[in-house]
């Protein structure tokens, strides 16, 4: 095992600054709150379903009789919440010999940041894996395949390719009004979020403010809808691009207890040592829905 001993804390000491164990340690700005919906569980295991295949209401005459349906389940998706956690351990004597607290301020924001690093990973997962990895229907949640229930041939989502440009995010925009609810009739879905790597952050801030845009989904005025950038660096690829529309969920970040700023501790009397934890449960799940539209570059 590796604890923090003696020399190290006093060669700190002899330097004199606290900047030499705290200057990487800061906080990262949170940004899986852009594109996830945190909810709280206590189950191991949890399941989503999608539930439809009721016809319209339709008049009904005098007399005559209503037409009956079934609710039938047309997706599922099951997440498995699972534990996440880091440590540092340090000898007696070193903690108590470090009377500048240098160690205490830097284990600190460490154990935060590895917690903030794999938070941020777990929320972009969906995303990064979203040419990739089959969902609950089989089929990635990136996909021009997604199977609807009991419509043959049709399909709730589209794909496109290419950079981003007016032009492809037109495209983009226009393939939402073909998303097709489970009786295979359009969805009500509008992008409002453009989701890519912080790499793209000047391409797309200069696509949506520049006056060349492209035409909007009514083709009534010369520009595109009104769409939020959202960025994350924990992107695999920086060519990677989605239009979203952020009322329908596709990444819950779950959480039992949180991340813990303060540590748990235990003391180990048969080595002189002390040992701090710090540790969250969760999991991430992209949801077989309609609402996004994306683009590997």
């Amino acid at each position: 095992m590796a604890y923090t001993q003696l020399s190290q804390i006093s060669r700190a000491l002899v330097l004199g600054v606290t900047d030499w164990f705290t200057q990487n340690f800061d906080a990262y700005p949170v940004q899986y709150s852009q594109y996830t919906k945190t909810i709280t569980s206590t189950l191991e295991t949890e399941k989503y379903d999608s539930m439809a295949n009721l016809a319209p209401a339709a008049e009904i005459v005098e007399g005559a009789n209503f037409n009956y349906g079934s609710i039938e389940q047309a997706y599922e998706t099951q997440v498995k919440n699972k534990k996440f956690g880091g440590g540092i351990q340090f000898t007696v004597e070193a903690m108590a010999y470090d009377k500048y607290q240098l160690t205490i301020e830097a284990k600190g924001k460490e154990l935060v940041h590895i917690i903030r690093d794999r938070e941020e990973e777990l929320g972009i997962k969906p995303y990064d894996e979203a040419f990739t990895v089959n969902l609950a229907d089989g089929v990635p949640l990136c996909s021009n395949t997604h199977p609807l229930y009991n419509v043959p041939g049709a399909f709730n989502d589209t794909l496109i390719t290419g950079a981003i440009t007016p032009d492809n995010i037109k495209s983009a925009t226009q393939q939402f009004a073909t998303h097709k609810n489970h009786q295979g009739k359009p969805f009500r879905v509008f992008p409002d979020q453009l989701l890519t790597h912080e790499y793209n952050m000047i391409t797309v801030e200069e696509v949506l403010n520049s006056r060349n845009k492209a035409y909007e989904m009514s083709n009534t005025e010369n520009k595109l809808p009104a769409l939020r950038p959202a960025y994350s660096r924990y992107l695999t690829s920086t060519n990677a691009w989605f239009l979203r529309d952020t009322k329908i969920d596709h990444a819950i970040l779950q959480f039992y207890q949180g991340y813990r700023n303060k540590m748990d501790w235990e003391e180990d009397f048969d080595n002189k040592n002390l040992k701090g934890t710090v540790y969250f449960l969760g999991n991430s799940a992209g949801l077989p829905r309609p609402g996004i539209v994306g683009s590997a570059g």
